[in-house]
């Protein structure tokens, strides 16, 4: 890409970024703040650098920068490219066992290995990973084969059934419930805002999915998942 293809792809992403702040942010337009994410990504990719937090926040604009500013912020990715590429390159292993020791930021790590920052993947990192419950060698076999769009996506859709913004309306109802009936209260306001609930209905069919495509850990991430919806029914219960 030359100079004048990057100068105009910079102030582009500039100017997508002020308006997505004009919007209220990426709550309220996420169409537009994951086509920033993809630019990101794409320009990184032309300087050969990872998707880190810190090259990230290189290419995140409250203005749209002057020419002279432009300038200054190619000049410092060229030299942070040639950084990279200058440094002894390590295994995927390697990286993942040193952050593992290190008690690195997954946000900084996953990029570097080529795997998305998905909720699951986060999860594996920091849980499975850190907590010893399995080897670098195993999670990072799990992380390449939950790394596509698609598998990812599906496994996302599992967790939406956390999330319900109604918070006063739901003490509401659950205060008034009895202990039996308070989640399948909970799962029909989800499903009334139409949320998918299919892992509060039918969780040991969602699981045998996943493992039967191979996934190692999504019996916990499952786990975990429901585990946290109880502990928020419990709270909304008691009024916390």
């Amino acid at each position: 890409m030359d100079k004048n293809k990057l100068r105009a792809v910079i102030v582009e992403l500039a100017q997508m970024n002020v308006e997505l702040d004009k919007r209220g942010g990426p709550a309220k337009d996420g169409k537009l703040f994951e086509k920033i994410i993809e630019m990101q990504d794409d320009l990184l990719e032309a300087f050969g650098l990872p998707g880190t937090m810190y090259y990230q926040e290189l290419l995140f604009f409250r203005s749209v920068p002057w020419e002279a500013e432009v300038d200054k912020l190619i000049m410092l990715l060229q030299k942070e490219s040639d950084i990279q590429k200058n440094k002894p390159k390590k295994t995927e292993l390697e990286i993942l066992i040193e952050a593992k020791e290190g008690k690195r930021d997954p946000m900084n790590i996953l990029p570097r290995i080529g795997i998305s920052t998905h909720e699951y993947t986060l999860f594996v990192y920091d849980v499975i990973l850190m907590k010893d419950i399995d080897s670098p060698e195993n999670v990072l076999a799990e992380l390449k084969k939950t790394n596509t769009g698609d598998m990812l996506g599906t496994l996302g859709r599992m967790g939406d059934c956390r999330y319900y913004l109604n918070k006063r309306k739901i003490k509401t109802m659950l205060k008034q419930a009895s202990d039996d009936e308070k989640l399948n209260i909970y799962i029909q306001m989800l499903e009334k805002e139409g949320v998918n609930t299919d892992l509060l209905k039918n969780a040991e069919e969602k699981i045998s999915f996943f493992e039967k495509n191979g996934l190692q850990y999504v019996r916990y991430y499952a786990t975990y998942i429901i585990d946290s919806i109880h502990e928020f029914i419990k709270e909304q219960s008691c009024g916390i």
